[in-house]
């Protein structure tokens, strides 16, 4: 029981079980940078699974997130996912209580962020 305990504190502290608690959520997001137009964009969390897509009937799962990056908690929701054939990485900032939506893009051969996308989300 005490080397239970013991992992559920340091679990809770590095963000581990905050994604066992986050409800269900769906959120219809607007991200646009200066070099690219205005996209849509509807993120889902179902099951402490995060899903997304253009639309709601084109969700597919985001399977490519790196291992030990998903924190879901009541305000916020954030990620990495990367390729290793096109050496990117994304990260993901949901803030969700003002609805801020930042996505950064990372070369990973020179570690320098090449693009980043921001929008709100509803």
């Amino acid at each position: 029981m005490k080397r239970f305990a013991i992992f559920t504190l340091a679990a809770t502290i590095c963000g581990f079980v905050s994604q066992a608690r986050a409800e269900d959520m769906q959120l219809t997001c607007v991200i646009s940078s200066a070099e690219l137009p205005q996209q849509n964009l509807v993120i889902q969390v179902r099951d402490g699974r995060i899903f997304y897509g253009a639309t709601a009937s084109s969700l597919v799962s985001a399977d490519t997130i790196d291992k030990g990056s998903l924190a879901i908690t009541k305000s916020r929701i954030a990620f990495k996912q990367s390729w290793a054939d096109t050496k990117v990485q994304w990260d993901w900032n949901i803030d969700l209580d003002t609805g801020d939506i930042g996505i950064r893009y990372i070369n990973l051969v020179n570690k320098k962020q090449f693009l980043q996308k921001k929008g709100s989300c509803s």
